[in-house]
Formats: structure tokens, sequence, C-alpha cells
């Protein structure tokens, strides 16, 4: 009876770690396609610009722009984003977010992996 219960759970404890291999094989997959991505954060300012004749050097709306931030070092940098490249920076900063979650899921699935042994 107890030879039973050791091969049922080899079994199991064998079809949970196909199942995750499985899983982790998607989560590569997930990973593999996400690119370009870049580490930051976005900030949006707003300034005035640096012709004479602009609406706003007299008060009127200012010039948005947007900046890449990020730690290194221990201190803050940011780089200028041209306005041609805002809709693609704004998607590598959200691939570098799925990344990271795909990371966490992928190293989970690990522990849970070598758990099992």
């Amino acid at each position: 009876m107890c030879y039973n219960l050791i091969v049922k759970r080899i079994i199991v404890s064998e079809k949970q770690k196909a199942l995750l291999i499985k899983k982790r094989r998607r989560l590569l997959k997930q990973i593999s396609e996400l690119s370009p991505f870049i580490k930051g954060s976005l900030s949006r300012l707003y300034r005035i610009c640096g012709a004479k004749n602009c609406a706003c050097k007299k008060g009127g709306n200012k010039h948005e722009a947007l900046y890449l931030t990020w730690k290194e070092d221990c201190k803050t940098k940011s780089l200028y984003v041209p306005v041609e490249m805002h809709k693609e920076t704004i998607q590598w900063v959200q691939n570098y977010k799925k990344l990271k979650t795909l990371i966490k899921k992928l190293s989970s699935l690990q522990q849970d992996i070598l758990r099992l042994r």
C-alpha cells in the first residue's frame, strides 16, 4: 500500500513538473518577443522654446517635452526624447515593465520546479 502511494506521488509530481516546464516555455517565448525595451520612466515637462515670436514667450501654451529618467550610480539621469520618437520610446518603456513582470513569473516557476525535484 505504501508503495502505491509513493508511485502515485511520483506520477503526480512528474505531471506537475511537465506542466510547469510547459508554462516556462510559454514565458520564455513571450520574453523573446519583447524587444526593444529600455529601463526608465517617462516624464512630461512643459517649457518655453527659444523662438522670439512664439506664443509661449508671451504667456501662451508651453511646449511639451518628454524625458526618459533612470537611476545610475545613485544619481538620477535624464535624456530628452525627440518628438518623432515619443511613441516608440513609450512602447520601449512599457516593454521593459512587461519584461520585469515576466522575469518575476519565470523565477517563481523555476522555484516551483526546484521544489518538485
